[in-house]
């Protein structure tokens, strides 16, 4: 346990310092045009495009390119198998985060065409509502496939399933934030303003 403790204050701690004093060193990134003082008025969103229907329609595609392979990953888990398919793991690893990326951006271009400006924390939540679908995923596995002989082995069921789908957010929700930043950078940065 020391030595764990001990790689974590020699390598983790002066790592995380020097990322953060170059980080905050760098200059902020140029917005691709000039930004008016004054906000406009945004129309309210219709169907699809308010927040929690956009996060579960988003969301169900990255989850839906992937589920397979998450019955094989929660077999080898929980039922003592062994999982031998790496490469088709990272071809599906390849796959959820071209979905994540191409639905993000899709549901961004949507909200911006409805006039709404305010698409970064939209698109990490719909990009990243997959990582629900995973917890959902996770809670049906856990009714058809799994028992537990005490509530010690559901519990520890729950937090590690709460876990893997909380890591499934971050990571899908990332990809798709910095797709749709850059889409967003690419298409504003091409117009011309007088």
């Amino acid at each position: 346990m020391l030595v764990i403790v001990g790689i974590w204050f020699l390598i983790s701690v002066p790592l995380s310092l020097a990322g953060s004093w170059l980080g905050f060193r760098q200059p902020l990134p140029d917005p691709p045009v000039k930004t008016n003082q004054i906000p406009r008025q945004i129309p309210p969103a219709q169907g699809y495009l308010r927040p929690l229907p956009s996060v579960l329609v988003v969301g169900i595609l990255p989850f839906a390119a992937s589920f397979l392979e998450l019955y094989f990953i929660m077999s080898s888990l929980w039922s003592s198998r062994i999982y031998y398919m790496f490469g088709f793991l990272f071809l599906c690893y390849g796959l959820v985060v071209v979905t994540s990326a191409a639905a993000s951006i899709l549901i961004v271009y949507f909200i911006l065409g409805n006039e709404d400006y305010r698409w970064q924390w939209r698109a990490f939540a719909a990009s990243g509502g997959s990582g629900v679908y995973v917890f959902l995923y996770c809670l049906v596995y856990w009714a058809r496939r799994v028992s537990f002989s005490s509530w010690t082995g559901g519990v520890l069921y729950l937090g590690y399933s709460a876990l893997l789908a909380g890591l499934w957010f971050v990571l899908s929700g990332t990809v798709g934030f910095m797709a749709c930043w850059a889409f967003v950078h690419r298409i504003y940065g091409s117009l011309k303003v007088d």
